[in-house]
């Protein structure tokens, strides 16, 4: 499929499409908010039905939540100690499945939840018959886009993936994608880097995004486009087949854990749709996790829980942040969108789209390691934390650009592209208009009985109901606080003073209500008013630093 995937149109009924498909999100979330609250005010008892419903309907959906995050965590511990290299040669080795089922049943969980992933894997690339690609054959191009962030940042970075496991001087091609604005410091921080590491990696390549080329906007998405395509021209030249190779677009700020890469080739070779898959690692924000203030470790952290749980949720999975994908299905799906902000979720839509509905999320079960939001002081950090919160939220610019293209697959039945769009719909509005619903218009209406008095006996039980509701809400979120808290502790080598790991639950009760609302709905809303109101966000970076 033809379609070119941007919210650039060049026809006039095209642009009027757009910018009404743009003022969805944003129209559907204030509607919301603004509808509850005056339905509070002037008739304070419909609003009390309506609030009881969403009330179950949220306790329901966090019950669900804490089911899925539960079994992300096992999926996640159960392959913690696995041994990726062993699981790949029994791929290619006949016979492996019936040794592998005459095994005695182990007595550890583990090792019993491992081998049984193991199994179901084996069986499937047998029913599915599929040749597996050669694995001397296999390489991974990882791409780390830079701009300002310090030399620190991203050579730590370079440091995690040249520790692989999987022989980095045989199968790693270590791309730096530098942007020209960045200056000279930064392509000599650049060109240093590649002396001191190229002989850790099959190749290291420096490639340079020149600033201000056409149909451009300032971002990561056209640094991104702009390595992939150069490093495209470059295997080409080699004679290197893009089915054998697999990108890998890491954040500068992202370490990687020694087994990554072995991980992602054994789950590269089970996928079947492996050239058009993306596959996504679950990010911890936990580099500087004990180093930032209350609320952005709380903000960083239940971030990390959402994804590991959407990691159990495949249909509700989007790439997000670090992800890999075969440099076949890239090329094909046009890389990046380079004039759009949040590039991971415009990547994976774009695909969808282009391949009408031939592309799926496969979840890692292995985590990576990244930065929480941090600057100079408290301020500037929460700041720091809602620019970064509202460039993703930005990513409900998919929509417009998405349902467009759906228009035109013919392929794609009338059901999956509803269904789709409501994807997006659902997890952009639930974003802006939920912390609003939970931390303010839940209240709204006891003030609207006391200008109705007559209502007031009505009010009165809703908000017993909801204090119930909210009671059992707090049983669920001490399973979130607990897998979070292991989550942002499990890194080797590091000291966590006591008194912070007492304080982290109080940290969640204390400061929960103000992350979601200040720095989750406003600036989720923030992103959606101004696609209603046509002023498109640009890429706003967020400057990393780390102690050398």
């Amino acid at each position: 499929m033809s379609f070119r995937y941007s919210p650039s149109v060049s026809t006039r009924g095209g642009r009027v499409l757009q910018r009404l498909l743009d003022a969805v999100p944003g129209l559907l979330s204030v509607g919301i908010i603004l509808g509850l609250a005056l339905l509070s005010i002037f008739q304070p008892i419909a609003a009390s039905a309506v609030m009881v419903g969403f009330l179950y309907y949220f306790l329901l959906k966090l019950l669900f939540t804490g089911i899925f995050l539960v079994i992300g965590f096992l999926q996640l511990w159960s392959e913690k100690r696995t041994p990726w290299l062993e699981r790949i040669a029994d791929l290619y080795r006949p016979g492996s499945l019936e040794e592998l089922e005459a095994l005695p049943r182990s007595r550890q969980l583990q090792e019993r939840m491992a081998l049984r992933h193991h199994r179901l894997n084996l069986r499937q690339l047998r029913r599915t018959a599929q040749p597996l690609p050669a694995l001397s054959r296999l390489l991974h191009a990882v791409i780390i886009p830079v701009f300002r962030e310090q030399r620190s940042v991203y050579e730590a970075c370079v440091r995690s993936v040249a520790a692989s496991q999987l022989p980095a001087r045989e199968h790693v091609i270590l791309v730096l994608a530098a942007e020209q604005r960045g200056g000279e410091a930064l392509r000599r921080d650049c060109g240093e880097l590649r002396e001191q590491w190229r002989g850790a990696f099959r190749d290291f390549l420096v490639f340079v995004h020149p600033e201000g080329l056409p149909g451009e906007i300032r971002g990561k998405s056209a640094n991104d486009t702009w390595a992939g395509r150069h490093l495209a021209a470059w295997l080409d030249e080699r004679g290197i087949d893009s089915a054998d190779v697999l990108v890998s677009c890491l954040d500068a700020d992202t370490q990687v854990p020694p087994g990554y890469f072995s991980c992602l080739t054994y789950s590269f070779l089970c996928c079947p749709s492996r050239l058009r898959a993306s596959f996504q690692p679950i990010p911890v924000f936990d580099n500087n996790i004990w180093n930032v203030p209350g609320p952005i470790r709380v903000l960083a952290m239940s971030s990390t829980v959402l994804q590991l749980t959407e990691s159990t949720y495949m249909d509700m999975l989007v790439s997000f942040s670090s992800h890999s994908t075969s440099l076949r299905g890239l090329r094909d799906s046009g890389f990046w969108p380079v004039d759009m902000v949040a590039e991971d979720s415009a990547v994976y839509w774009q695909s969808f789209v282009r391949f009408e509905g031939d592309f799926l999320v496969v979840p890692l079960p292995v985590a990576i390691s990244m930065d929480a939001p941090e600057a100079e002081g408290l301020a500037a950090t929460i700041g720091t934390a809602y620019k970064q919160i509202r460039r993703w939220a930005f990513g409900a610019e998919n929509f417009a650009v998405a349902a467009r293209g759906l228009l035109a697959c013919r392929r794609l039945s009338w059901t999956r592209r509803l269904a789709s769009l409501l994807k997006i719909l659902e997890l952009n509005v639930m974003w802006a208009a939920w912390p609003f619903i939970l931390n303010i218009l839940t209240w709204l209406p006891q003030i609207g009985a006391l200008l109705n008095r007559s209502a007031q006996f009505a009010v009165f039980n809703f908000a017993r109901l909801s204090v119930s509701v909210f009671r059992l809400t707090s049983l669920s979120m001490l399973l979130l606080v607990a897998i979070s808290l292991l989550m942002a502790t499990q890194r080797q080598g590091r000291r966590i003073p006591w008194y912070k790991l007492l304080l982290y639950p109080l940290e969640w009760a204390l400061l929960l209500p103000f992350t979601t609302l200040v720095l989750n709905g406003i600036p989720a809303l923030d992103a959606q008013l101004r696609l209603l109101s046509g002023r498109r966000l640009g890429y706003q970076t967020v400057q990393k630093k780390r102690a050398t």
